[in-house]
């Protein structure tokens, strides 16, 4: 299984892998990113069947307009090709 988020990505954001587990098909991970307004924490899980992906995540964004904030999300995707760099 390839990367779950490539590298490029990450460094692009200046984020960092806390974690990442595999168990079978599944992904779990935990990735700071570091803005001008704090860090941001991320967390969640991919699972991978063929060419397709399903998971969730939690991103606790830190305190926005005086107020601690997390964005909780579900996705669904699959994969259509290699990318290209453009």
């Amino acid at each position: 299984m390839q990367q779950p988020v490539p590298t490029v990505f990450l460094k692009a954001r200046s984020c960092d892998y806390v974690q990442v587990k595999q168990r079978g098909r599944t992904v779990h991970y935990k990735v700071n990113c570091f803005t001008q307004n704090g860090t941001l924490i991320n967390e969640g899980s991919v699972r991978y069947s063929g060419s397709h992906a399903r998971g969730s995540s939690r991103s606790d964004l830190g305190d926005v307009a005086g107020r601690n904030s997390v964005l909780r999300y579900k996705f669904t995707g699959r994969y259509l090709g290699a990318c290209t760099q453009r």
